[in-house]
């Protein structure tokens, strides 16, 4: 293999690591999140954190999230 050939299929694997960085990126953007859902009121969330439940049987009366 002479130089050039070297450089050419370096060049190439840059390439292709690019493209895989943009496709990584892209799927990214299309994977939905895991899913909280609240058991008394239905609300959905992407992390499970507290909040006001006009329905929670509770005193606090907070959102109690479960994974969907």
């Amino acid at each position: 293999m002479n130089t050039d050939e070297k450089i050419k299929y370096i060049n190439e694997i840059i390439y292709l690591k690019k493209e895989i960085k943009k496709l990584k990126a892209i799927l990214k953007k299309h994977v939905v999140p895991a899913k909280y859902i609240c058991r008394y009121c239905g609300k959905e969330a992407t992390k499970p954190h507290g909040g006001r439940c006009p329905y929670s049987p509770y005193p606090n009366k907070c959102h109690e999230f479960i994974k969907a």
